[in-house]
């Protein structure tokens, strides 16, 4: 009996250890899909994180400088053009020589003349319109003058009728005073009803004196008004005019500026010409683009070369959108140029606030679309030497 209780007891603690391992097997089944799911979360957080705070943002760029693009003004054959090999020019240097054709040298003169006299035309319409600007405010200034005057007669006026009034107010409060007295005169039989009429006479005379001065005071008051309304829309009105005048100058003077302008590069043509019409750089700068070479006909209008200033020189930026917050106005950057062993450091000089898509070409340099973009200017502050030029592309690296 003793060995089959012991086996009955091994086989209840059998039966319990595998109860125990079975509910621990489930409790392992519950907990394994939890610790899964929080693992996965974790990660997922990580990754967004990552994703959207990274400690330095990469985005494409592309050079982009404002270039003066200098055309031919005749038709004709270039006897000489600017070398690329030149690096920098000064404004008013030559940079190409033409023999134009004779007609086309006829027509140019033709065209400085006409410019000629159009300026001289727009200079005698600056000065018209200025005079009768002036003329204009001149009459403008007495009209207003004459109002005040108006303005300052009714006025006077209005205090000599507020005096009137008072005056009057006290005439009757004298009147009514006498036919009170009379009337008390009259029961006692100590005046006659002769007195009596001549107190009733005086008081309505008086009354009729005081509503008059009351009425004409009203009056004075609703014409003052009137002039304060009438002055008040007098000034809006000139100043409107005189604005308008003003405008019609500044339209003016804005003509005779640009024919200024558009005669200044002939002017100097023909002064220096000798048999040859001169082209001359308008601006100071750095030579881009040379696209024409000696001996070579050009039309008028042709593209001879393109100058830019290296210090107005930007790197722009297209920088997700998802990276916004994290774009700051004086953060550092890198640029990566595509081409160049080395590279050249900037700073973030303005961050645009419109929403715009990523330009083609960086598009297609990327072979991904990166849908919306921010656009952000980095200043070079490397000093250029020739070797980055408007047009490169690369990478920014830009520091949070």
């Amino acid at each position: 009996m003793a060995i089959k209780f012991r086996r009955i007891e091994d086989r209840k603690e059998s039966v319990a250890q595998l109860r125990r391992r079975e509910a621990g097997r489930r409790e392992r089944s519950r907990v394994l899909p939890k610790v899964v799911i929080l693992l996965v979360a974790i990660v997922a957080v990580v990754a967004w994180f990552a994703w959207y705070n990274p400690p330095r943002i990469v985005a494409p760029f592309i050079v982009d400088v404002e270039a003066a693009q200098v055309s031919c003004p005749v038709s004709g054959t270039l006897t000489w053009v600017i070398g690329r090999e030149t690096k920098r020019v000064q404004e008013g240097d030559v940079i190409a020589r033409v023999n134009a054709q004779p007609e086309t040298s006829d027509s140019a003169l033709a065209r400085l003349t006409e410019l000629r006299l159009r300026a001289q035309s727009a200079l005698a319409e600056v000065k018209t319109r200025q005079a009768g600007r002036d003329f204009l405010d001149a009459q403008l200034q007495g009209q207003e003058r004459e109002l005040q005057v108006t303005m300052g007669k009714l006025r006077e006026e209005a205090k000599q009728a507020e005096a009137r009034l008072r005056e009057t107010r006290r005439v009757l409060e004298d009147a009514l005073q006498d036919l009170a007295a009379t009337e008390e005169l009259k029961g006692l039989a100590a005046a006659t009803e002769q007195d009596y009429v001549d107190a009733q006479r005086a008081a309505a005379a008086a009354r009729t004196a005081h509503e008059v001065a009351e009425s004409r005071l009203r009056a004075l008051g609703s014409e003052i008004q009137a002039a304060e309304d009438t002055i008040k829309d007098f000034q809006e009105v000139r100043q409107m005019s005189l604005a308008s005048a003003e405008d019609r100058v500044e339209a003016a003077e804005s003509t005779h500026k640009a024919l200024l302008a558009a005669a200044e590069p002939q002017e100097a043509a023909f002064a220096d010409a000798a048999g040859q019409y001169i082209v001359r750089a308008p601006v100071s700068g750095m030579l881009f683009e040379v696209p024409v070479t000696d001996k070579s006909y050009v039309e008028r209008g042709q593209f001879l070369v393109s100058i830019y200033e290296p210090a107005s020189k930007l790197a722009r930026a297209y920088v997700p959108v998802r990276y916004r917050d994290g774009l700051k106005v004086g953060a550092a950057a890198r640029l990566d140029v595509e081409g160049r062993d080395r590279l050249l450091s900037g700073e973030v000089a303005k961050v645009n606030d419109q929403v715009v898509p990523l330009p083609a070409s960086l598009e297609r340099r990327l072979r991904r679309h990166e849908g919306n973009v921010i656009p952000v200017d980095i200043r070079i502050t490397e000093p250029s030497d020739g070797t980055f030029l408007p047009g490169d592309t690369g990478d920014a690296t830009i520091e949070r």
